[in-house]
């Protein structure tokens, strides 16, 4: 921290939910914990998502949880509403960071539009290190969603969580 110019550390809240994801108030105060081993002052606010959501997209924060994911696992699903800059149209718009990459941004549009695959490939990769060089923000884990049934009933767990009929089986 003193490197960086910062020898005292300094503050910031960190917004969480309390009432949406796994254990989310619960990762927010353990990433508190971690990041006061440097010399950060990090006071968690943990609020139900009703208020986070409502709050958030006014980008009225210094940091924040947020989850995202889907049944689609497309690079594009993350790139164009999480990782471009705010644009007013739809990219980045929950980039509540508003954190802008101009680069980042010309490769997300590319692959975006690129219809040959291993041109696709390598736009994709290229915007992933772009994004990585600049840490915009800090992947912390991959939540599963556990399932639970009977024991007469097998169901295939896709990593999707798609549940397609024809693979539930009831004995």
């Amino acid at each position: 921290m003193t490197e960086a110019g910062y020898p005292s550390g300094f503050g910031f809240q960190l917004d969480c939910t309390n009432n949406r994801y796994i254990n989310d108030e619960q990762i927010c105060v353990a990433v508190a914990a971690m990041l006061a081993k440097i010399g950060l002052k990090v006071r968690v606010n943990a609020q139900p998502r009703a208020i986070f959501f409502a709050r958030m997209p006014k980008r009225d924060t210094s940091a924040y949880l947020l989850g995202w994911g889907g049944a689609i696992t497309d690079a594009d699903t993350i790139f164009t509403p999480v990782l471009h800059s705010p644009d007013g149209k739809g990219k980045g718009d929950w980039n509540w960071g508003s954190y802008v990459n101009q680069k980042l941004d010309q490769l997300i549009d590319a692959q975006h539009v690129e219809s040959d695959a291993a041109k696709r490939k390598k736009l994709i990769a290229e915007a992933l290190a772009e994004h990585n060089a600049q840490i915009h923000h800090v992947p912390l884990h991959r939540q599963v969603i556990p399932w639970a049934m009977r024991e007469n009933i097998r169901v295939v767990h896709r990593a999707d969580n798609w549940v397609e009929t024809q693979w539930v089986y009831v004995d």
